[in-house]
């Protein structure tokens, strides 16, 4: 970079999901700090800016994602998970645009009662508010984990006559209900979102542990506990990436951390 030109570094600890596999931090030694207002990368100076000004979000998203956040770091302190000082920093989103719109949760108890409650939220998105197809956005944690489920989620859509544009498969150039994964979705954003799939969230892959208890959990080594964590910022994410309308679908059929994670979002519209 010469004198005429700048670069933007932006980004929250809180919000990385997609970590390296061979490390459990990110390696920082390249980055020199100066003082807590600076550091340089090389020869390039760097001035720290707080972004606290959210513009994405409507207020009350603003106001569910900072609650998730502040519920990561409770669970960060519990568990004692060691993270590095300046990963601590927590900034709290201040929204800026007003929304009457009441964010949703749903519980139901098979594959076809969710996929039939996905199918209402599109329908009423479409119909009675008025959405474009392409604002909406249908968000799972992991594709591989629920192909059953999304293929036969696309099947009665289709049979809706409305259009499909999965970006896991073809990106975003075609027209049609935006359908993928969180991890495929950072950096974008729908004026409304529909997270469902979070089944697969309610145990560990590698140990199979579910996320009953806290005390139970507490007792489980770290791999266990940074895992717990990930699930949680996966849900974060999700969560952040809906303007307008935040709308959760829980399949977890029992009780457990994850399930009151998800609730953060809104009453059970089921009761």
């Amino acid at each position: 970079l010469d004198e005429n030109k700048y670069m933007v570094l932006a980004g929250d600890y809180y919000q990385q999901i997609n970590k390296d596999k061979n490390s459990e931090e990110y390696d920082d030694e390249i980055i020199e700090e100066f003082s807590n207002e600076y550091f340089y990368i090389g020869e390039c100076k760097f001035k720290k800016i707080i972004l606290d000004r959210n513009y994405r979000n409507a207020d009350n998203i603003v106001k569910i994602i900072n609650k998730m956040l502040k519920q990561i770091i409770f669970y960060i302190d519990e568990l004692n998970i060691p993270i590095e000082n300046e990963k601590k920093i927590v900034v709290q989103g201040k929204g800026i645009r007003k929304n009457t719109d009441i964010s949703k949760y749903f519980n139901v108890y098979s594959e076809e009662e969710e996929i039939e409650k996905i199918v209402d939220c599109l329908i009423d998105l479409l119909k009675n508010k008025g959405y474009m197809q392409n604002e909406i956005l249908l968000l799972s944690p992991w594709g591989k984990s629920s192909v059953h489920l999304i293929y036969m989620l696309k099947k009665r859509i289709s049979e809706l006559n409305i259009s499909i544009c999965d970006f896991e498969e073809t990106g975003l150039k075609k027209d049609g209900v935006r359908l993928g994964t969180i991890g495929r979705a950072i950096g974008l954003d729908f004026k409304a979102v529909i997270i469902y799939g979070t089944n697969m969230l309610q145990s560990s892959k590698e140990e199979k542990f579910k996320f009953q208890q806290l005390h139970e959990l507490k007792m489980q080594n770290i791999s266990i506990k940074r895992e717990f964590i990930q699930y949680l910022k996966n849900i974060y994410v999700g969560c952040s990436r809906a303007r307008e309308t935040l709308i959760i679908i829980n399949d977890i059929k029992k009780e457990n951390l994850i399930t009151e994670f998800l609730k953060i979002a809104g009453e059970n519209e089921n009761e």
